[in-house]
């Protein structure tokens, strides 16, 4: 079965103009073919992958309505390839493969059967749909599936006193935690106990039973002008690589960041070219990934610290990279530098989001000036710093993005207290 993972391989999604079979009968066609079922026919909406032996690249296109797929000349060359599918509730009866040979479309037939697992196939938002549950409950999984799938959540076998002990553990590690590569804060953290949320999970996950007490929904394949697009995807160089934001520069490379190393690549899709540099840490005992990277004005590459708590510039030409550390009086354990903006006039600006303060850095002087973002709020008269928070009512403040204009003026999004602020030198409106 074909898994689509930000995690592992899949970095790059490029849509392109409509199919050959579908659009333009004149272009040569490498491999084409029909998937069909027992129960379908002509199964539209089918997402085929295939994979050369010994390349990291894979490319994907998807059934039309007649069940027809077909890769163009152009996005295979010829060699050995392994073919798989996305379907939910559906696997490949048998595996294939198919040799594409120069001056001769290769066909290849694939019949589905019902999944084995129809859990395993399900994605988070496939889950939300199908687990019982209040908005509100539901809403506290969307902060999960913000990021993570809920697949460990339905599946675990925790009661509520497993539960809650789980949230306290899983506050200590930090959000660059996986299961396989599980991060602690080098601090306590003190978790406010929630029975209710603990007594909620156990009625959504396997802990009383052996199967789930609701039905397992799914959402519809793709149709029409959806299945007419060409899917590239990039192995890379690690599969423990954590690619968690890409940007394309002016020169058609997109670079990446990952979330629990300190490196950036930079991928030419022309090629499948990859390239990383690594940085040293600002802090040795925090996690040292990134949350995310921007191209800036004179080709520089911007890479806020995260928990590093810093600003880190790359020069592509010169390969060196340049840091500037927060100011000393906000540097706390709980710093958080997530997300930059670059300005026309070469200077950035990034939020941190423990203090509520917008950082601006002049890198030709090295001077950073901080701004609070919202200059009269107080936190200790009602409000509350809490990201993805389920309020009926905004409250409190938890800004997450951050842009900037031709004018080099700042804009935040607020995602607890429901506004979009702005920033310029001197003053700020929200």
């Amino acid at each position: 079965m074909l898994k689509l993972t930000l995690f592992v391989c899949v970095f790059v999604l490029s849509v392109t103009a409509p199919l050959a079979a579908q659009s333009n009968a004149q272009q040569a066609i490498a491999l084409a073919g029909k998937v069909s079922s027992e129960t379908e026919p002509a199964m539209e909406g089918v997402l085929v992958r295939a994979k050369g032996a010994g390349i990291s690249v894979s490319i994907t296109v998807v059934t039309n309505r007649s069940g027809e797929y077909s890769f163009p000349a152009s996005r295979l060359t010829p060699r050995k390839y392994n073919l798989d599918i996305r379907a939910v509730g559906y696997d490949l009866a048998d595996p294939v493969s198919v040799e594409v040979t120069p001056g001769k479309a290769a066909r290849a037939d694939l019949k589905l059967v019902p999944a084995k697992n129809l859990s395993a196939q399900l994605t988070s938002a496939e889950w939300l749909l199908s687990i019982p549950g209040t908005e509100e409950q539901k809403s506290q999984l969307f902060r999960c599936a913000a990021c993570h799938s809920l697949n460990p959540i339905v599946q675990s076998t925790y009661d509520k006193e497993g539960w809650l002990t789980t949230f306290a553990r899983m506050r200590g590690y930090s959000e660059q935690a996986v299961l396989s590569h599980p991060v602690e804060l080098p601090y306590k953290v003190t978790v406010k106990p929630d029975p209710d949320f603990a007594e909620y999970l156990t009625t959504i996950n396997l802990s009383s039973k052996t199967k789930w007490g609701y039905e397992l929904k799914t959402l519809p394949r793709p149709t029409g002008r959806a299945t007419r697009v060409i899917i590239t995807e990039y192995d890379l160089p690690d599969p423990s690589r954590l690619p968690h934001d890409a940007d394309l520069d002016d020169k058609g490379m997109i670079w990446y960041n990952d979330f629990r190393e300190p490196l950036i690549g930079r991928l030419d899709p022309r090629t499948g070219e990859i390239k990383e540099w690594s940085f040293p840490p600002l802090k040795p005992d925090f996690p040292p990934g990134t949350l995310s990277i921007e191209p800036g004005v004179n080709g520089f590459l911007w890479i806020p610290r995260f928990r590093q708590a810093g600003i880190t510039r790359f020069d592509p030409r010169t390969e060196q990279f340049q840091t500037w550390p927060d100011l000393p009086e906000y540097n706390t354990d709980h710093s958080i530098d997530a997300q930059v903006a670059s300005a026309p006039d070469g200077t950035v600006w990034y939020p941190n989001g423990d203090n509520l303060k917008i950082y601006r850095l002049d890198p030709k002087t090295g001077h950073i000036d901080a701004y609070p973002m919202y200059p009269d709020y107080q936190p200790g008269l009602g409000g509350i710093i809490v990201q993805f928070s389920y309020n009926k009512k905004p409250e409190g403040h938890f800004t997450y993005g951050v842009a900037a204009d031709s004018k080099s003026n700042a804009y935040f999004c607020d995602m607890t207290g429901g506004n979009i602020g702005s920033r310029q030198r001197s003053k700020s409106y929200t």
